[in-house]
């Protein structure tokens, strides 16, 4: 039997967490296809291919949180084994250096490369949702069944935000505007974004001074182009109310949901659409289940005159639905909103008038006072009707001396009257504040989609749905993906490095929709293990961000004994059933973790 020398053993150990399992979920989207494909190389261009660079760049985002460019180099060098063996690439020392990734962002940041990029991917990620018209085929159902035949349509939602980064300089894309992440002192970027069912169809950046209500039909043009479609519905937030957005949106064959604002132009329309409501029965709404209000509609006829390409004006004319609608959350929100305040201004009213003494100003005028009892009233948006506010005169009369000097019994005296206005009491009216309850929690939505497409029902479930833009646009803020702050400078690279982090986002969205779907075609229907902290805790919709969190927490690595160059033992540490399970949630072998070739 021959002896094992410890010179002819070699032990190789490598940390593998997450890198296997995101460079997979990338390969598996295409990206390095639909980069490739459509980004043409420089002729003196050596090492990795741009595709493979925002691939390999993609892994070290999702895997470090971080989309600074300093730090990509190093990291990629401390992985360049295991790199190498997942993508059959050889990786250059240079490959990931500052300059080169500052040129795959200015390349990204073309629209003539990224435009083709941008529909690959959408391509990629999910199957085109068209609504289907066939006339004859929904005449024969409304027919058969005796009913209006519904067939919803699927919203694109479209939204805008702003993010901001420790910029210097008046040109270029970060400027000074109203902030949504409450730092007035920054300057921001503005991005434009359209979302369906989810997952990311387009964006764009824009300057952050700009006003939002000029861009939701370029971005609707923009969609209409990679889906290659018309007859689409497109959904946004009161901002997308512009008489000419919906006109051309309108005469383009698409259809348009949105939420009227209460400017001055609509206040008095909206008033008495809310009067109406209040006194009128509801169509109560359901979802799944759930009431979710009650509402009525009618019909407007709605006119404009837009500009077409060539110049030429054109009058438009179409009926437009008005849904009015009473959300139950809404109104208890803002319900439970009112009585915080009003208990504010009646705390603040009191305090008017406080007992004399020093150091305590006192009212002397009944105006003043009716001045500053609007002001706490305006300041803490309280209809002044809500309180009923007792307060009286009160008149002392004192004596003083009509000369100076000290004085003596004999010394003249006139007598004078010293007023002060002193708060009785402040009490809230009840039958006002009925009144103003029941006119809470009201929206007025607009749109010109059949009701054989969308009813009541559905105008309200469709417009709810805009929380998929917020909720993307609170991906791309936080972690991993950390936009905010920006930590690139030229515009080039502010939207080169935009337009990769929404590859990322669009990454983590297709993922967690293929857990999604998988979980539901399996008898429990949910993954337990992936919150330690919380071990018996259940998930149906697992995320991205959690999952990697779970294999990099678990340092997973890979132990494989050499004799004589000859491998003899590979084995996984730390490798748990519940990192097994995710594998086969997202479809990825388990070889990826177990045959390495490093």
């Amino acid at each position: 039997m021959t002896d094992l020398s410890s010179n002819d053993l070699t032990v190789e150990t490598v940390v593998l967490n997450d890198i296997p399992l995101l460079l997979s979920l990338i390969k598996r989207l295409g990206v390095v296809e639909c980069v490739d494909t459509n980004i043409v190389e420089h002729g003196n261009h050596e090492g990795l291919s741009s595709g493979w660079l925002v691939g390999i760049w993609l892994c070290h985002i999702l895997h470090q949180s971080t989309h600074a460019k300093s730090v990509v180099s190093d990291w990629v060098l401390k992985h360049k084994a295991l790199l190498e063996s997942l993508t059959g690439q050889s990786i250059g020392d240079s490959d990931f250096d500052d300059n080169r990734l500052g040129r795959l962002l200015r390349r990204l940041s073309l629209n003539s490369n990224w435009l083709p990029v941008e529909k690959s991917l959408w391509l990629n990620v999910v199957e085109i949702y068209e609504v289907k018209r066939v006339e004859q085929a929904e005449e024969q159902l409304e027919t058969d069944a005796g009913l209006p035949c519904s067939t919803p349509l699927s919203g694109v939602h479209i939204d805008l935000t702003a993010s901001c980064g420790y910029h210097k300089g008046s040109n270029g894309l970060m400027q000074y505007g109203k902030s949504k992440d409450h730092r007035d002192d920054l300057r921001q970027f503005k991005l434009v974004s359209a979302v369906l069912k989810g997952h990311l169809i387009s964006h764009e950046v824009l300057s952050g001074e700009q006003a939002d209500n000029a861009h939701y039909l370029p971005m609707a043009t923009r969609v209409s182009g990679i889906l290659d479609k018309r007859g689409l519905l497109y959904a946004g937030d009161s901002k997308m109310a512009d008489l000419l957005t919906r006109a051309m949106l309108h005469y383009g064959g698409d259809y348009y949901l949105t939420r009227l604002p209460a400017t001055p132009g609509n206040a008095d329309f909206i008033k008495g659409c809310i009067e109406k409501g209040m006194n009128s029965p509801l169509d109560l709404i359901y979802h799944e289940g759930q009431l979710l209000g009650g509402g009525y509609e009618f019909e407007r006829q709605q006119s404009a005159q837009i500009t077409l390409d060539n110049g030429q004006q054109q009058q438009v004319n179409w009926t437009e639905r008005v849904a009015v609608f009473r959300s139950r959350n809404y109104a208890e929100g803002q319900q439970k909103r009112l009585m915080r305040r009003l208990e504010k201004a009646i705390e603040g009213i009191k305090k008017l008038t406080p007992p004399p003494g020093r150091g305590r100003r006192q009212i002397r005028e009944q105006t003043v006072l009716e001045q500053k009892i609007k002001q706490i009233c305006e300041k803490h948006k309280i209809p002044l009707k809500l309180l009923d506010i007792d307060f009286e005169r009160q008149v002392t009369v004192i004596e003083k001396n009509v000369r100076r000097g000290r004085a003596t019994a004999d010394s003249p005296k006139k007598q004078m009257q010293k007023i002060r206005f002193q708060i009785q009491q402040v009490q809230v009216n009840q039958t006002a504040l009925e009144q103003h309850i029941c006119s809470l929690g009201w929206i007025v939505y607009v749109t010109q989609a059949p009701k054989k497409y969308m009813n009541l029902t559905q105008i309200v479930t469709t417009y709810r749905k805009n929380n998929d833009v917020e909720i993307q646009f609170r991906r791309l803020k936080n972690e991993p993906l950390n936009i905010r702050p920006l930590l690139v400078w030229t515009d080039d690279q502010i939207i080169g490095l935009n337009n990769l982090l929404s590859i990322a986002l669009r990454l983590m969205t297709y993922a967690e929709a293929i857990m999604a779907q998988a979980l539901q075609e399996q008898p429990d229907k949910h993954i337990e293990g992936l919150y330690p902290e919380l071990p018996t805790k259940k998930t149906t919709r697992p995320t991205l961000k959690r999952c990697c969190m779970l294999f990099s927490k678990a340092e997973i690595t890979s132990v494989r004994v050499f004799y004589k160059g000859n491998i003899i033992k590979s084995e996984l540490h730390r490798f748990e059933p519940v990192h097994w399970k995710i594998l086969q949630l997202l479809n990825i072998p388990m070889t990826v973790y177990t045959e390495l070739r490093i």
